[in-house]
């Protein structure tokens, strides 16, 4: 990563270069401890790169007074010789990600007006602009994430701990009941707001920023709350929603369907990582799983 950081932006000094980490889609590196880079892992995910630039000029204009900071893109790589897909470099943001800061020492009033103001303002950007920029459709609905589920039962129980195979027993036979469809609009959505991506300042357990908006779309709004139950519980999820103030019918159902359903898979997901990721993530995962079946978390 150092050779296509000096071979395409000289004026770094590179005197640091740290690993941050990897998720599903990126490798992040913190260089000069001012500057976070994310190298696509597939490549997929760096065509998607154009399309995250679009969203971002409409996310800098609507979030441009929303309590989280979020990431500006001031670098853009192509792909080299030392390389070979384009990458991004914003500023670094400091924080630490929701999970790891211990839950005592969350400041759960702030986060959940921080994080319902911050969705506010993403969802009233027009999502015409958003599809006129290229910004795809989120089509997958409640009914979708069930046929899913059911497709890969066999593998998710074979993933899922026997604790909680009977409280997903419901996903993995097609018989769970899902939410009322929504009779909100389609708004622009992060789409990934997964508890990661809440960065929190760790003495003061306060929400600083919202990163990673490569998976904006254009769809249901309850996608962007269903990273919220396996990280604060249902009732500081519910708390949100309330905070974000946008009357939406069946939006608590749907969000509570769809972040059950969304779990399993991703447990499923995280089995399958890398062997070096893979009994973290699925320990993580399983965890989240286990908070998000839980009605009374």
């Amino acid at each position: 990563m150092r050779a296509a950081l000096a071979e395409q932006f000289p004026t770094l000094r590179l005197d640091a270069v740290r690993f941050l980490g990897s998720g599903w889609d990126y490798d992040a590196w913190l260089v000069d401890d001012g500057w976070v880079f994310r190298f696509p892992r597939r490549r997929e995910v760096a065509d998607g790169i154009p399309e995250e630039l679009r969203g971002m000029e409409l996310v800098s204009q609507g979030l441009r007074d929303a309590p989280l900071a979020f990431p500006h893109f001031e670098h853009v790589g192509a792909p080299g010789p030392h390389f070979p897909y384009a990458f991004l470099g914003y500023r670094f943001l400091p924080g630490t990600p929701g999970p790891e800061v211990p839950p005592d020492r969350i400041d759960r009033a702030q986060v959940v007006e921080a994080l319902g103001e911050t969705l506010r303002l993403l969802h009233a950007i027009p999502a015409e602009q958003a599809l006129e920029r290229g910004i795809r459709r989120e089509l997958d609905g409640q009914k979708a994430w069930l046929r899913d589920v059911v497709r890969k039962r066999d593998a998710i129980r074979d993933a899922l701990p026997e604790a909680l195979r009977e409280r997903a027993l419901p996903f993995l036979e097609g018989s769970a009941a899902h939410g009322p469809e929504s009779d909100s609009p389609p708004r622009l959505i992060h789409n990934d707001l997964g508890p990661d991506h809440v960065l929190l300042d760790p003495e003061t357990g306060r929400a600083v920023a919202l990163l990673d908006f490569g998976d904006l779309s254009v769809g249901d709004p309850a996608y962007d709350f269903i990273g919220l139950p396996p990280w604060l519980g249902w009732r500081a999820t519910r708390d949100v929603i309330s905070a974000y103030g946008v009357g939406d019918t069946g939006l608590v159902d749907r969000v509570g369907f769809l972040s059950r359903a969304c779990g399993l898979v991703w447990l499923l997901e995280a089995s399958r990582m890398p062997e070096d990721q893979r009994a973290r993530d699925v320990e993580k995962h399983t965890q989240w799983l286990g908070r998000t079946l839980d009605p009374g978390s």
